[in-house]
């Protein structure tokens, strides 16, 4: 405790029953076991309340020191009902490295959507609120940007030309297609347009794409940190763009710190809205149907005819166009579409 910024046994101990954890393999502890890799936090957050258990204590008060204040976060996830009270002593962060101890006063998440620390601070995404990815980076150049539907199929195969070389790769909602099916699919594709896997760096990562019931209780933001790009699941859902709101969103939250603005409802005012419509959307325009074929092959179709509907969709692929403002630009456009369509 000569290391604490108090020692609370020592404070608290004429008024309450105080209680320390033993963590399990903690560095001079004397507890050891395995711990899940899976959801290490969950297991000593597990271990807390067998304890409690044990003891016959229903409700308590939890104080953590440091990384103590992650384990009150976890705490709270599990059982809300039980923890009477948390805090975080201390107004800095300590995170361990691999070779050394890092302190900072605030905390900004943004090292992807798996993240330990996203999952710690903000809960973990559901399976279902990713999508799983598998390509290559082929080598050669082509000045074409290929994108291929699928029927029944929450996702697409690519090719997109970068600058020495090809990204080729497919996509698909987690839960709903197996990594074996997405390698079947995309070597068809690469067979198709003659695309070679030889001396190709192979690439494969989650992508997030969450789910419209997860945009509604999204959290992106809490005491001493917050969560930005891919960690905080900032992505088209119906895309997988994300680039644009991983930089924008580190903006949104540099003004809020250096302001004190809500980061949240800048966050949710500029662009949420729109993505979880985008949620929304995202099932019915890969598996639903109009005019009696697949939403995404009449597109394509009508793209084939119509220059209207083609700039339409591009600027939906680029991010130019928002969801809000979609069925309106369609309602327009549609005589000029419709006309064109069948002059072609």
């Amino acid at each position: 405790w000569s290391s604490a910024v108090f020692n609370a046994m020592e404070v608290f101990k004429d008024d309450f029953h105080c209680i320390t954890m033993g963590q399990r393999n903690a560095n001079g502890g004397e507890a050891t076991g395995p711990v899940a890799v899976d959801d290490p936090w969950g297991a000593f957050a597990e271990d807390q309340l067998g304890l409690m258990d044990h003891l016959g204590i229903r409700e308590f008060f939890y104080m953590g020191y440091c990384i103590g204040g992650c384990f009150a976060g976890k705490l709270l996830q599990r059982a809300p009902d039980r923890v009477v009270a948390a805090a975080r002593v201390g107004d800095r962060w300590r995170l361990k490295g691999r070779f050394a101890f890092y302190d900072t006063d605030f905390l900004i998440v943004a090292d992807g959507a798996r993240s330990a620390l996203r999952n710690q601070l903000a809960g973990a995404l559901k399976a279902q609120d990713f999508m799983l990815t598998f390509g290559y980076f082929v080598p050669g150049c082509e000045d074409k940007l290929r994108i291929e539907f699928f029927e029944d199929f929450e996702g697409y195969a690519w090719s997109f030309p970068r600058l020495n070389h090809l990204s080729v790769g497919i996509c698909g909602k987690m839960g709903q297609v197996k990594m074996a099916e997405l390698r079947q699919r995309l070597s068809t594709f690469m067979s198709r347009f003659g695309y070679s896997t030889e001396a190709a760096p192979i690439f494969s990562h989650l992508l997030p794409a969450l789910e419209a019931e997860s945009w509604a209780r999204i959290r992106l933001e809490g005491n001493g940190w917050a969560l930005a790009g891919d960690a905080a699941g900032l992505t088209d859902p119906v895309t997988g763009e994300g680039l644009y709101f991983a930089l924008r969103s580190g903006e949104l939250l540099a003004e809020s710190i250096l302001k004190g603005f809500s980061y949240t409802r800048k966050v949710w005012n500029e662009f949420g809205r729109k993505l979880m419509l985008g949620a929304r959307i995202a099932p019915k325009f890969y598996r639903g149907e109009l005019l009696g074929a697949s939403v995404t092959t009449r597109m394509v179709q009508f793209c084939s005819r119509s220059r209207t509907f083609l700039s339409l969709f591009e600027d939906v692929v680029e991010g130019n166009q928002a969801y809000l403002g979609l069925p309106g630009r369609v309602f327009r456009n549609l005589p000029r579409a419709l006309v064109e369509m069948a002059t072609h």
